[in-house]
C-alpha cells in the first residue's frame, strides 16, 4: 500500500483487514492517477460508481419484470391458492372482541388483483429500508473516511432521505390509485381496509394535531432563543436538554452527562463485564471528540430533532390525507367518480 499509493493514509494502511480491503478497492478504482490516489479520491470514486451499480441493478430487475410480464405463467400462479390455502394467513385470529370486524378477510384477492396495491406495498417497504440504512450510514459508518468527514455524512444522509421521500411519495400515490381503480367495497366489507376508511377523520386529525403541536412549540422556542441571542440576553433563553437521548448515550459509555448508568458507571457490573467483551479502547473512543461515534448532544439537537419530526409528520399528513380522501371528502363526496386524474380538493 505504501509503495503503490504513497499519498494514501499510511495510518489506515497499518490495519491488516483495512489494508487488504482498501488496497483491493484502490486497485479496482484507480483509473486515472495510478500512483497518486488518496482516501478522499478513493471514496469519491466509490460514490460515483454507486450510481453505475444502481443502474445495473435496475436494468436487471426491469428485464426480469418484463420477462415475467411477457411470458409469465399466470394460470399456474393462480392455482397456488387452491393447494396452499393461502387465505388462512389473511384471517385475523384475535379479533379483540369483534372490534376489528372481519379482520384481513378478502385481502388476498384484493392484493393479488391489484398491481397498484402490490407496488404501493413494495415501495413502502423499500422506503422504510432506505431510511433505515440511511440512518446507519452515519451512526455506524462503513468507511473510516465517512467517520472523519462530517460534510460527507450530512451529504449522504440528505441525499438518501430525499430518495426515501420520493419512494414513499410513490407508495402513497399508487395506494391512492388503488383506492380509485381497484378497490371493491363489497369485497372488503367491514375488514381492516374498510374500517381504515371509516376512521380516516380520526387518523387525519391526530396527524394534524401532532404537526401543529410540533410546529408551534419548535418555532416558538427557536424564535425566542434567536431573539434573546440578538439582544445579548443569553440567560433568558429556554434551553431544553435532550435528557432521554443523553441517557441512552450514557448507557453506552459516554460519561460527560453525569449519568451513572450501565457502561458509564465504572463501579457497575455492566462496565466490569464489558472490559472483556468490548473492543479494546472502545469506551475511550466513545468519549473522544475526534470521531463521530457519540457526538455530544445539547438543546440545539433537541430543536433540530423536533424540527425534523415536524417535517416527517407534515409529509405523512399530506400523503395519508391524499390517499384516504382520494375516494371522497366532505368537500367533494363523489370524488372517486372523477377517476385519479381529478385535482386535489384543498383543505376539504
Amino acid at each position: 500500500m505504501a509503495l503503490r499509493f504513497p499519498r494514501f493514509s499510511q495510518g489506515l494502511a497499518q490495519d491488516p483487514t483495512t489494508h487488504r480491503i482498501l488496497f483491493g478497492i484502490a486497485i479496482a478504482y484507480d483509473f486515472e492517477s495510478h500512483d497518486d490516489i488518496t482516501e478522499e479520491r478513493l471514496y469519491q470514486n466509490i460514490f460515483a460508481s454507486h450510481f453505475d451499480q444502481l443502474a445495473i441493478i435496475f436494468l436487471g430487475t426491469s428485464g426480469n419484470l418484463f420477462h415475467v410480464a411477457w411470458q409469465g405463467n399466470f394460470e399456474s400462479w393462480n392455482q397456488f391458492r387452491d393447494w396452499a390455502n393461502y387465505e388462512r394467513y389473511f384471517r385475523c385470529t384475535y379479533s379483540f372482541g369483534g372490534r376489528l370486524g372481519r379482520g384481513h378477510k378478502g385481502l388476498y384477492d384484493t392484493i393479488n388483483n391489484s398491481l397498484h396495491f402490490q407496488l404501493s406495498l413494495a415501495l413502502a417497504s423499500l422506503g422504510v429500508i432506505t431510511s433505515f440504512v440511511d440512518q446507519h450510514m452515519y451512526s455506524l459508518p462503513a468507511y473510516v473516511f465517512i467517520a472523519q468527514d462530517f460534510t460527507t455524512q450530512a451529504a449522504l444522509y440528505t441525499n438518501h432521505q430525499y430518495i426515501t421521500g420520493f419512494i414513499m411519495t410513490g407508495a402513497f400515490a399508487h395506494g391512492a390509485i388503488f383506492f380509485i381503480r381497484d378497490y371493491n367495497p363489497k369485497q372488503n366489507e367491514v375488514n381492516v381496509l374498510a374500517r381504515m376508511l371509516d376512521h380516516k377523520e380520526a387518523i387525519i386529525s391526530h396527524l394534524s394535531w401532532s404537526s401543529l403541536f410540533l410546529g408551534f412549540y419548535t418555532l416558538i422556542l427557536y424564535v425566542h432563543n434567536d431573539v434573546m441571542l440578538a439582544f445579548g440576553t443569553l440567560e433568558k433563553q429556554i434551553l431544553i436538554e435532550p435528557i432521554f437521548a443523553q441517557w441512552i448515550q450514557s448507557a453506552h459509555g459516554k460519561n460527560s452527562y453525569g449519568f451513572d448508568v450501565l457502561l458509564s458507571s465504572t463501579s457497575g457490573p455492566a462496565f466490569n463485564v464489558g472490559q472483556t467483551i468490548w473492543l479494546s479502547g472502545w469506551l475511550n473512543a466513545v468519549n473522544e471528540n475526534s470521531n463521530s461515534l457519540f457526538l455530544t448532544i445539547s438543546p440545539g439537537d433537541f430543536l433540530v430533532h423536533h424540527a425534523i419530526a415536524l417535517g416527517v409528520h407534515t409529509i405523512t399528513l399530506i400523503l395519508v390525507k391524499g390517499a384516504l380522501d382520494v375516494r371522497g371528502s366532505k368537500l367533494i363526496p363523489d370524488k372517486k367518480d372523477f377517476d385519479y386524474s381529478f385535482s386535489c380538493d384543498g383543505p376539504g
